[in-house]
């Protein structure tokens, strides 16, 4: 065995030769140290003492007395309270478990449980019958399981309605579960008894904003108002809509309903007013005013509209300088005709003379009206560019500005709980100062010290 616990070591020997080698040894000592007086199994493992209570050992009988000394009535008394706690060990004997809950099922002394009269077991053996013959009518009977009287579950619409206990309280018959056939049959019906009376999936559709309850109204003044005439001259129609979707919300609000129905009163209450203090040319103006607004500062039809008559205009003029084009050709030709003068041609020549200068008016007119129009077009042009946006770019700058918001918010939590982390590290440190018991001087230069640390510029360039 010693040899083999040795290395052999040989020159020619490859490295997996060798590990080989030294796996093999090691096992041959390992296999060597457990097989000796060391293995744990071989070592003294002396049983422990339990303690236990006697009625778990079974019933100790006493010396039964004659029977003249009692009647029957005491006798099953005393054989059913013996009964109750018969054969209560934690172990069985025939357990096969090592240790210490072996030894709990050691064999009680025999002369300290007398022997039975006949009488006494034939007693026992007839209540062992009647007992099993009754255990066995218990499960062939049907357990007839009457129906559940429970409440009807009512789903609230809104706040107010779950807060109002005006309406009374329904119930419904329903058969438990219990009742099934087969097991399948019992969780169907367990399944409907968690749908219908615990409406468990109500807990799952949780609407802490309300959002649910502001589509409902925004869905329902939709379609009163696609009901309506978007032609018709007074909106009175389109705002008692209005009045009456906000009364909803107010009515269905349990919080904030009241709250907002103080603000509708008031603010009707004021309308009414100022309408009755005004007169009639005021309101006259004012509603004139406020159909003004309905309309924008510039509007692409006012361009296109403006386009249209520049070109008219264009036209116009174009026509009117090739009529001023014949008429010069037609002057020249007259003039050379007046060379030879002529009375009735004179006459004609004057008349032509009379046109001319109402002509050249008119043209000038239209050529003042043509440049007019163009620096109105370009006065609209550089409205749009200076005071109007695309929609598209307004759209970008709105979600840009939504996201600064947010960021700006996620950075004012994150401040406020650096700030209370601060605060906390500064009470941290003045309690180890004080509890090392050190100097106000001291405490002022570290503080001085971490002041300045805090604020060097080297500081700022590491963050």
């Amino acid at each position: 065995m010693k040899n083999s616990t040795r290395v052999k070591t040989n020159p020619a020997y490859k490295l997996s030769e060798l590990l080989n080698e030294v796996q093999r040894v090691h096992r041959d000592e390992v296999k060597l140290y457990t097989s000796g007086h060391l293995n744990p199994n071989k070592l003294f493992n002396p049983n422990k003492p339990t303690h236990f209570w006697s009625g778990s050992l079974g019933p100790i009988r006493k010396i039964t007395l004659p029977r003249y000394q009692y009647d029957d009535r005491t006798a099953q008394m005393e054989d059913a309270l013996s009964e109750f706690t018969i054969r209560t060990a934690l172990v069985s004997e025939s357990s096969d478990r090592p240790g210490v809950l072996k030894t709990l099922d050691f064999q009680p002394h025999r002369d300290l449980l007398p022997n039975l009269p006949i009488s006494d077991v034939a007693l026992e053996e007839k209540l062992k019958e009647e007992r099993k013959k009754l255990h066995d009518e218990m499960f062939k009977k049907d357990l007839k399981l009457p129906d559940l009287r429970l409440l009807k579950y009512k789903k609230a619409k809104n706040s107010r309605q779950c807060f109002s206990s005006s309406s009374r309280d329904e119930y419904q018959f329903i058969n438990s579960y219990l009742s099934g056939v087969t097991k399948k049959d019992t969780f169907l019906k367990f399944l409907q008894i968690e749908k219908h009376v615990i409406a468990k999936q109500d807990l799952t559709e949780s609407d802490f904003t309300g959002s649910n309850v502001s589509t409902c109204h925004e869905k329902k003044l939709e379609e009163e108002l696609l009901k309506m005439h978007s032609k018709s001259p007074l909106q009175y129609n389109r705002l008692q809509v209005y009045g009456d979707i906000f009364e909803d919300i107010c009515s269905s609000s349990l919080i904030f309903g009241d709250l907002l129905k103080e603000v509708k009163n008031e603010y009707e209450i004021y309308m009414a007013i100022l309408l009755d203090s005004q007169s009639s040319n005021e309101y006259k103006t004012l509603l004139a005013q406020v159909k003004g607004m309905e309309k924008r500062t510039v509007m692409t039809s006012d361009i296109e509209a403006a386009r249209k008559e520049v070109k008219r205009l264009v036209k116009q003029a174009k026509e009117a300088l090739e009529r001023n084009e014949k008429l010069r050709n037609e002057l020249k030709l007259e003039e050379f005709l007046d060379r030879t003068p002529t009375t009735p041609e004179s006459s004609e020549s004057e008349k032509i003379e009379e046109k001319l200068p109402d002509l050249a008016e008119k043209i000038e007119e239209k050529r003042c009206k043509i440049l007019i129009k163009w620096d109105e077009i370009y006065a609209l042009e550089e409205n749009i560019k200076n005071n109007m946006t695309h929609m598209g770019i307004a759209n970008i700058v709105e979600s840009s500005i939504k996201s600064i918001e947010g960021e700006a918010t996620k950075l004012e939590t994150i401040n406020g709980i650096l700030k209370k982390k601060i605060m906390d590290l500064e009470m941290k440190i003045k309690e180890n100062l004080d509890m090392y018991k050190v100097s106000r001087e001291e405490q002022q230069k570290f503080w001085d010290f971490l002041d300045n640390f805090i604020s060097s510029e080297d500081t700022e360039e590491f963050y």
